[in-house]
């Protein structure tokens, strides 16, 4: 087969066959690695509900983590939980709490990923749980 006609053909496979990139995977801005204790869970009044959080902020500007209970849907009221420092641009972990003092009942956590400066929420994450203070 001549050079010419070997360009031919690939030139006409290029044109009706085109091959795409593979898509870049999706980057996941928040995802729950670890849960202390594990749900399902009953704690004792006082203890401390632990979850570790791997973020991706891709904007400019620092970022807030925040973990929060909720129930039915609405925020768990009385609860403690942990400071947020700002976190700079990039891949990061963060590990956030929350207690109760009272009994209390949670069936979510929503992790929402706030930017410092703007304060406008940039990602939010639900996880189901079934957490009982007693």
């Amino acid at each position: 087969m001549n050079q010419f006609f070997k360009a031919v053909l690939i030139a006409f496979f290029c044109a009706f066959f085109p091959q795409q990139a593979p898509a870049a995977p999706e980057v996941t801005p928040l995802e729950v690695t670890k849960m202390k204790p594990e749900s399902p869970a009953k704690l004792p009044l006082g203890e401390k509900f632990t979850v570790s959080i791997r973020y991706h902020n891709p904007g400019p500007n620092p970022v807030q983590v925040f973990a929060r209970p909720y129930t039915k849907g609405a925020s768990t009221r009385g609860y403690g939980a942990h400071p947020c420092e700002p976190r700079g641009k990039g891949r990061g972990k963060v590990e956030g709490w929350f207690v109760f003092d009272a009994k209390a009942k949670v069936d979510e956590i929503v992790i929402t990923m706030v930017d410092s400066k703007t304060k406008q929420v940039s990602a939010t994450l639900k996880v189901p749980v079934d957490l009982t203070w007693e």
